[in-house]
């Protein structure tokens, strides 16, 4: 498995950062410095991580700071952060 970053962790209260696929498949996303995804396509033998270009760590004032989207989103939401 790939190693985790620094101040990489999961969200394990809500169990909303692991998804099963079929009958083999295994993702994760945690969460921290970098927006990554751990897959195993042979329920966890083996690991690949991918990175996103989604925004993550430290940006912009840390939640201090709400403004509304410039347009409607649509599709469940668990924590959004638009820029």
């Amino acid at each position: 498995m790939p190693a985790a970053l620094p101040e990489e962790g999961a969200f394990a209260a809500n169990n909303s950062s692991l998804f099963l696929y079929g009958k083999k498949e295994i993702y994760f996303a945690p969460g921290g410095p970098a927006a990554r995804v751990f897959h195993s396509s042979d329920l966890g033998r083996t690991w690949a991580v991918i990175e996103t270009p989604i925004l993550s760590g430290k940006s912009f004032d840390q939640g201090k700071t709400w403004r509304l989207t410039a347009g409607p989103l649509t599709g469940f939401r668990w924590a959004v952060a638009t820029g």
